[in-house]
């Protein structure tokens, strides 16, 4: 029988009712008893201590799991043998509400110092995992063959092996104290953080009674930026979200390879640049003025967006136009639409009194990005929540003069509706050998669908790899048995 999925709505934009069972939470108590647990687990609303949900910009994967059924609403983990690996705290200064305030130190005690909490029917979960593993350094083989180093057999082995402790770490943001780390108003950083976000966290700004934050810090590039051992050869993977494509790197190095492979031998800063593949509105005929004045647009009549061949960007003849309007004047467009959780584009051109005349664009009543002066046609990407969605155009004038054309225009939107993906769900495997001889396979497929990689010495018996949920458009896997094959073959099975 498959898991339910609740059909009602839980709002915990405000305090009243869900506050009232909130887990308590001491930041910067002299304990991790005293302290209590970080609580961002959606299972149950009135616990929830924390703004955000656990594992950051990872979350939304969860949602997608749930919401194919590949996950129950009501899954909580299990922290059996989740202990860190080495003993770290307690420490005085985590008693020191100003001394941490983007991590919770006590993330990784959670199983143990809460678990009565836990069994109590409280979803906490640790932010913190602290592991054991080997390094190997060609730095510190070098110095071992050259005398420098001796090994010692506990920290540096006679291989040229180095045990470590490693700390993932993900952010918990205690706001009061970040703020004043910053010396910003705690109001000032919450409105700005909601803004800034597109509105995603609403809890920011209606929710003062919540003093700590779980931000979606994360990414969809591998590796992460951090330092690497000199020599080493790095591959870079970039994974576009459905109904985008990958267009290249930028940065260091320009390249439209995919996967990058990086000799460390200098500093990168580099960029993956994305590009939708269709646009969801384009404004060429059919789509005429009534288009405009029905919904989901919302045209205002007394300055209404039109439709115009004067200008606009691609191979299309048309672009949206803001009105004429006097000084003072607005005219502003609106589009209404429901979305899945992604990425929203468009193209823009302004004309306009520089720093005086500004297009703005609006996410459910929020500015998010305005320009001003003589802009080409560029596109413009920003992110959307899930659910129904306010987007809004403005030109907006001050009380005097006009520069240029004293327009602005738009073209070419792109919006994640919430439909199914139409792609085609067979699955399309590719190979790709790294300089280690070993294997990248890239899964190309359907949005939100199950794939189970599948290998085989003989095209006769196969085994199962790892099963996928595919978030986007691609994803690249490994195969860490492939070495051990003189042939081996793969596929994938839809589920």
């Amino acid at each position: 029988m498959e898991p339910a999925i609740p059909r009602h709505i839980r709002l915990t934009s405000h305090p009243g009712g869900v506050a009232e069972g909130k887990v308590p939470l001491r930041w910067g108590a002299a304990s991790v008893v005293l302290r209590g647990p970080v609580v961002a687990s959606p299972a149950e609303p009135r616990h929830r201590n924390a703004i955000g949900s656990y594992a950051g910009s990872y979350a939304v994967y969860r949602a997608l799991a749930v919401a194919t059924r590949a996950l129950a609403p009501d899954h909580r983990p299990d922290l059996t043998g989740t202990a860190p690996a080495a003993a770290i705290g307690e420490c005085p200064q985590w008693a020191d509400p100003a001394t941490i305030v983007s991590l919770d130190p006590y993330g990784h005690l959670v199983g143990e110092a809460f678990a009565a909490e836990i069994a109590a029917g409280i979803d906490a979960r640790p932010t913190i995992a602290i592991t054991r593993a080997r390094i190997d350094l060609p730095e510190i083989r070098a110095r071992i063959a050259a005398g420098d180093i001796v090994p010692d057999g506990e920290v540096v082995l006679p291989t040229g092996e180095v045990r470590v402790t490693k700390a993932a770490i993900d952010p918990v943001w205690h706001l009061p104290g970040l703020a004043a780390r910053f010396g910003v108003a705690e109001h000032d950083l919450r409105r700005i953080l909601f803004e800034e976000t597109g509105g995603m966290f609403s809890e920011l700004v209606t929710r003062p009674d919540i003093e700590i934050f779980l931000p979606p810090i994360g990414g969809t590039t591998t590796p992460p930026s951090g330092p690497y051992p000199v020599g080493s050869v790095q591959v870079l993977t970039a994974a576009p979200d459905r109904d985008y494509e990958f267009a290249g790197w930028e940065g260091t190095t320009n390249s439209t390879l995919n996967p990058l492979m990086l000799t460390m031998n200098r500093n990168y800063a580099l960029t993956a640049v994305f590009r939708a593949t269709s646009s969801t509105y384009v404004f060429e005929p059919p789509f005429g003025s009534s288009d405009l004045a029905a919904g989901p647009w919302a045209n205002f009549g007394y300055a209404p967006w039109e439709i115009q061949s004067v200008t606009s960007q691609g191979e299309g003849r048309s672009a949206l136009r803001s009105a004429a309007i006097a000084d003072g004047g607005l005219s502003q467009l609106d589009l209404v639409v429901n979305t899945r959780a992604g990425a929203g584009s468009f193209d823009l051109r302004v004309s306009s009194e520089k720093d005086w005349d500004f297009l703005e664009f609006y996410v459910n009543d929020v500015r998010v990005q305005r320009w001003s002066g003589e802009v080409s046609w560029r596109t413009y990407q920003f992110v959307l929540p899930p659910g129904r969605n306010r987007l809004s155009w403005r030109y907006v004038k001050d009380a005097n003069f006009s520069s240029g054309l004293d327009a602005a225009f738009i073209d070419n939107l792109y919006v994640p509706l919430d439909v199914p993906d139409p792609a085609n769900p067979a699955a399309l495997l590719s190979l790709v050998r790294l300089p280690d001889d070993s294997l990248l396979i890239q899964l190309q497929g359907q949005t939100a669908r199950i794939y189970v990689l599948e290998a085989s010495p003989d095209l006769l018996t196969w085994e199962p790899i790892s099963t996928n949920l595919l978030t986007g458009a691609t994803k690249f896997l490994s195969d860490p048995q492939a070495s051990k094959y003189p042939v081996r073959f793969y596929r994938a099975v839809t589920r």
